[in-house]
């Protein structure tokens, strides 16, 4: 129950301006109901403060006639040495607080406050592609400065099957995206949106969040005028509560609606109209649906070069292996990119039965855990299945999971500022599964966040390569790159890398000068070839490190290699991909019974009694 005066505010917007002079204009859009049937005098009386900072209080007083039912009173406020808000990569978070009061006679009838940010949001095209292959500018700019956006789709709110989440879980999930050193999160259309307290937590972390607006996954909504106005509606309401927020800096229609749609220009004039109403409400940038390439999009007028739903090494297990599927990706930006996993051995245990836990019982099947896929994932990683324990099993899917984002990341980071933005799928997810998140329904991080982690820094030293399997008679060829996501140049910089097998015996190493690695740059810094294979026997690794002018080690990366035939590694890896699209002509893909023998009755197996023990086939 909120009590107030006969007028009464019922909605405070503030955004602003950023001038050359460091300056600022901040636009108050006050929204007062006057709720009597005449019109009245009231007196509006505003402050501006840091709200993590210290700064001088801003104070504005002004009247306005306020007829009767709702209506917006604008007025701005110069700011004079403004604290932006930045992205944590690129600057402090800096936020602010703005007060508002209304008065009639002296007399209190309401007061309303809000925190925002002072930052302007724009976009650009990305170089390199024409306006024949995309629809609209990719890259993300931010008072100015272009960013590369380093995120992950959230995987749905941490309370939507179990109740209200803790802001202590909240805060946590939030710094783990941040020690992974994502500066965004994607809230997708799969899942509503988030409650406050998830966007105040990014605001405060400098990490952005890319909005689907809505849970909007199918194009076939009803054509009824009534219907679409009210999630129309809905639109605008979300957008109007989250606003305030700087974190918030782009906007997306819907989630894969074309790929499920059966009128595609009815689908399209949605997602237009959807647009227009929601920055009537917010200045942000808007596309209408991700990833806009499919087929149905482009009958629609949309280009074949939208964006990419990296999923296909996921869903087509067994096409390519990584490094022949990742390369061969070219888009401005990729809104989800999927690699499957197991959750921590302690984690299983909470939610699968112990006698169901090794060899992978029923209950696997029922959390989402595809088999399959994780077995022959470990191959292209390892060359080994590494079914041998649990413990193998869990750390094999994890590291595997964790050298695919990895590398796919590295690809398209070096592809800047062709490509601006990559989000994985996912960070978290909303239940105990076996799938895509990188952080466990526990807030455990697997082992494959710290390979995000390393991808994912600012500063990033990295090899390009195109094969993983070497013969011993090889000689070893690579590329060495740096990536640097921050607006500082490093100056006098140096390289190192050495090349080690599987015993720790140093095989090659070197150190060279750098130089310079100029902010906000993609550059080739060296090319390796090196014939040292000879004595390998499984494994061999290439460390990198970049230090600067101090001497200080700025980055650092690590790249596993295997002794193997890539020929025949992909031919063997290709079968086992045959072999799940087979089963999967009788099987659809979430049927787990395809897993289990006695329940598929396949293999001459038979489903008995209750009291038959039921485990994997393949383990």
């Amino acid at each position: 129950m909120v009590y107030t005066g006969s007028s009464r505010v019922t909605d405070l917007y503030v955004h602003s301006n950023i001038h050359k002079d460091k300056s600022a204009t901040v636009h108050l859009q006050v929204e007062v109901e006057n709720t009597t049937s005449k019109p009245k005098n009231i007196t509006f009386t505003s402050s501006i403060e840091g709200s993590n900072f210290k700064s001088k209080q801003i104070n504005t007083k002004f009247t306005a006639l306020v007829q009767p039912g709702k209506q917006v009173v604008k007025k701005q406020i110069k700011v004079k040495n403004a604290q932006l808000w930045w992205p944590w990569d690129l600057g402090k978070p800096n936020l602010y607080v703005a007060k508002v009061s209304i008065t009639e006679n002296k007399v209190n009838q309401d007061f309303a406050e809000t925190t925002f940010g002072i930052r302007e949001v724009s976009m650009k095209w990305n170089p390199g592609f024409s306006k024949d292959q995309v629809s609209f500018p990719r890259t993300t700019v931010i008072n100015g400065k272009p960013i590369f956006i380093r995120s992950a789709c959230w995987g749905g709110p941490p309370d939507i099957f179990v109740g209200r989440t803790t802001e202590e879980k909240y805060r946590r999930l939030i710094q783990l995206a941040k020690d992974a050193n994502m500066n965004n999160i994607r809230i997708f259309g799969w899942h509503p949106p988030e409650i406050p307290i998830f966007y105040e937590l990014c605001d405060e972390a400098g990490i952005t969040v890319w909005q689907d607006i809505i849970p909007l996954g199918t194009g076939n909504l009803s054509k009824d005028p009534v219907f679409l106005e009210k999630i129309l509606k809905e639109g605008e309401n979300v957008i109007t509560e989250r606003r305030n927020h700087p974190s918030l800096i782009m906007m997306e229609g819907g989630e894969e609606m074309f790929l499920r749609s059966g009128d595609a220009m009815f689908t399209r004039n949605f997602l237009e109209t959807l647009g227009k109403r929601l920055q009537a409400k917010v200045d942000l940038p808007y596309v209408p649906d991700s990833p806009l390439t499919c087929e149905t999009a482009q009958s629609a007028g949309y280009k074949p070069k939208e964006a990419v739903h990296a999923l296909g090494y996921f869903y087509g297990m067994g096409k390519w292996l990584m490094e022949d599927w990742y390369s061969s990706l070219d888009f401005p930006i990729v809104p989800e990119l999927a690699i499957t996993s197991v959750p921590n051995v302690e984690s299983l245990k909470k939610f699968i039965p112990k006698d169901e836990l090794w060899k992978p019982g029923v209950s696997w099947g029922h959390h989402w855990a595809d088999l399959d896929r994780l077995r022959i994932q470990n191959f292209d990683a390892f060359g080994d299945e590494k079914t041998g324990s649990l413990q193998e099993f869990v750390d094999a899917t994890q590291d595997a999971q964790g050298i695919i984002f990895q590398l796919s990341i590295e690809h398209f980071r070096r592809n800047k500022p062709r490509t601006s933005g990559i989000s994985l799928c996912h960070f978290i997810t909303y239940w105990p599964d076996m799938k895509w998140g990188i952080v466990d329904n526990y807030t455990q991080p697997k082992r494959s966040c710290n390979y995000v982690k390393i991808a994912y820094q600012p500063l990033l030293i990295n090899l390009k390569f195109d094969k993983r399997r070497w013969k011993t008679s090889d000689t070893f060829n690579g590329e060495i790159w740096v990536v640097n996501d921050f607006y500082k140049t490093y100056k006098n910089c140096k390289a190192s890398y050495v090349i080690k097998d599987d015993e720790g015996n140093v095989l090659a190493k070197n150190s060279f000068d750098v130089g310079n690695v100029e902010e906000n740059s993609s550059l080739k810094l060296k090319s390796l070839n090196h014939k040292v294979l000879k004595t390998v026997k499984k494994i061999f690794y290439v460390i990198l490190e970049l230090k600067d002018k101090k001497g200080d080690i700025v980055s650092a990366n690590e790249y596993m290699f295997l002794i193997g035939d890539q020929k025949e590694a992909s031919k063997k890896f290709k079968t086992m991909g045959l072999e799940i699209r087979k089963r999967n002509q009788t099987y659809t893909y979430g049927n787990y019974y395809k897993f289990f023998d006695k329940l598929s009755g396949e293999n001459e197996q038979e489903y008995e009694t209750k009291l038959d023990t039921i485990k994997s086939r393949g383990f």
